[in-house]
C-alpha cells in the first residue's frame, strides 16, 4: 500500500515537472469582451503584448469559433482597409512588442472567438467579441406603454373614487 502511495506521487511530480513550460516570453491581451453588431468592426483593436518585447517573429491571430452559419468574419491589420483574412492572420510586432488586430464579425449574431499565439510564448490569449443586435429599441415601447397604462389606470380610479 506504502509503494503504491509513492509511486502515484512520484508520477504526480514527474507529470508535473513535464507540464512546466520553459518559455521565459509571456503574452498579455486587451480588447476581448467587445459587443459590437453583426458585420461590423470592433471599434477597439485586439491588442497582445509580447513581454520581454520580440519582433523577430510574428504573432498568429486564428479565427477558432464563429457562431453556426456564419459569413464574412475578417481579420483586419489595419481598422479601415488593409491585408485581411478570414482564419489566420500573421502579424510583426512593434518594437514595443504589441501586435495587433481588428475583427470584423460575420452576419450571424453570437460569439467569434480569436486566438492569439507566439512560438517564444509559454502561452496562448483567447480573446471573445460578442455580435448582438442592439435590442434597447425593441424594449422601449414596454416603459411607455406602461406608464401609459398607469396614468390610464389612475383616471379611472379617481373618477369612480
Amino acid at each position: 500500500m506504502r509503494f503504491r502511495k509513492l509511486l502515484f506521487i512520484i508520477g504526480w511530480y514527474l507529470a508535473g515537472a513535464l507540464c512546466v513550460t520553459d518559455a521565459d516570453t509571456v503574452l498579455r491581451g486587451q480588447g476581448s469582451g467587445q459587443v459590437i453588431p453583426p458585420n461590423s468592426s470592433v471599434p477597439e483593436p485586439l491588442v497582445v503584448r509580447i513581454i520581454p518585447p520580440s519582433t523577430d517573429l510574428s504573432v498568429r491571430f486564428s479565427v477558432i469559433s464563429v457562431p453556426h452559419g456564419a459569413e464574412g468574419v475578417l481579420l483586419k491589420s489595419q481598422p479601415a482597409g488593409g491585408t485581411g483574412s478570414s482564419e489566420h492572420l500573421d502579424v510583426v510586432p512593434s518594437a514595443s512588442g504589441e501586435a495587433q488586430v481588428w475583427v470584423r464579425t460575420g452576419d450571424q449574431e453570437g460569439a467569434y472567438i480569436i486566438t492569439a499565439k507566439h512560438p517564444k510564448a509559454g502561452n496562448v490569449l483567447t480573446f471573445f467579441v460578442h455580435a448582438r443586435r442592439p435590442i434597447w429599441k425593441y424594449l422601449m415601447p414596454v416603459p411607455v406603454l406602461g406608464g401609459l397604462a398607469m396614468v390610464i389606470w389612475g383616471v379611472i380610479h379617481r373618477r369612480r373614487a
